[in-house]
């Protein structure tokens, strides 16, 4: 009578359930789920049906000893995070910044210059061409004519002094008050006062006059003249060495690389949960391809038995005829 083809025995559920074992710790055994009663033979080859098998703990702990080794292996030859990739992705898409376009050659930190170096070797260049367009000869000159245009009197200097209603006075100045003065014999006010301008007997408002006359017709234009200067040289002064605009200023491209590590380590850490989840997928992936039972007779040395099928066609080079009656003459 014609042996029952065994069943096969399915190990999908066993691989799935020994890798979440691994990950999550969960219990040895590992038995198959939704398992279906076996048809009886029929004249052509049932197709084969999962039965129900339990892994021991020993068999377990092998499993997941050998996911674990593949995980590791995997992990350790997995790509790594490419930083200065993600830095750079930062730059261009925060900051608008090309890094390998901005510094082709890379970039050497030992060669970057502070800002204050920056500005100190600018405000140098800068004072030098406004002594060439602003030279101090020129200022020299315009303090004599300040002084000419506004004389400070003093006392026991001689002066002719008119005032308003036709006087006249003249004398030595004996002493200055803050509105009046005596002049040999006579004590004029200064509102009465005509000419000379009585502002001449103020030596500070005098002084002050002196030098708005310099600061108009000199130093004024030559501030604003290295004003303008610095303002367009300093910035691409800076840009030759190593600043890049960021958010409205000129900043070092250390600094600004610098202040994006934290960025590019939460990137990082994403990168390597994603990187061990499709690892852990994979891995369980292809034991439940290769089969649980296979992998376990493969690492514990073990030969499977081979399943046979008894048939009611007679084995190759069997030449047993049927039992059949033989006719008498």
């Amino acid at each position: 009578m014609p042996t029952p083809t065994r069943p096969s025995r399915s190990l999908r559920p066993l691989a799935s359930q020994a890798m979440f074992a691994l990950t999550l710790g969960a219990a040895v055994a590992l038995p198959l789920v939704g398992c279906k009663k076996p048809e009886a033979p029929t004249n052509t080859q049932p197709v084969p049906t999962s039965t129900k098998i339990d892994l021991t703990p020993e068999e377990g702990d092998i499993v997941r000893e050998i996911a674990k080794q593949r995980r590791e292996q995997r992990l350790a030859e997995a790509p790594p995070f490419d930083r200065d990739a993600e830095i750079r992705r930062l730059l261009l898409e925060e900051y608008e910044v090309d890094l390998d376009a901005r510094f082709p050659d890379g970039i050497d930190r030992q060669s970057l210059r502070d800002r204050a170096a920056i500005a100190a070797d600018v405000q140098t260049r800068v004072l030098a061409d406004a002594d060439i367009r602003y030279p101090a000869e020129k200022r020299e000159q315009l303090i004599k004519e300040a002084e000419l245009k506004f004389p400070i009197r003093t006392i026991g200097e001689h002066v002719k002094v008119n005032l308003r209603g036709g006087r006249k006075v003249e004398g030595d100045i004996l002493a200055i008050g803050p509105d009046h003065a005596k002049i040999g014999v006579h004590t004029i006010l200064f509102a009465d006062v005509l000419e000379p301008d009585p502002v001449s007997f103020d030596e500070e408002r005098s002084e002050g006059r002196r030098v708005q006359y310099v600061k108009v017709n000199f130093d004024t234009d030559r501030e604003l003249f290295i004003d303008e200067q610095t303002r367009k040289l300093l910035p691409a002064t800076l840009k030759q060495h190593g600043f890049v605009p960021a958010a409205g200023k000129l900043v070092r491209i250390d600094a600004l690389i610098d202040s994006l590590e934290s960025k590019v380590d939460k990137a990082e850490q994403a990168f390597k949960k994603q990187q061990a989840t499709d690892i852990e997928a994979a891995i369980e992936k292809e034991m439940l391809d290769e089969g649980l039972r296979n992998i376990l007779n493969q690492a514990t040395g073990v030969t499977p038995v081979a399943t046979t099928t008894d048939t009611d066609t007679p084995a190759e080079g069997d030449m047993t005829a049927p039992d059949t009656a033989t006719p008498t003459e």
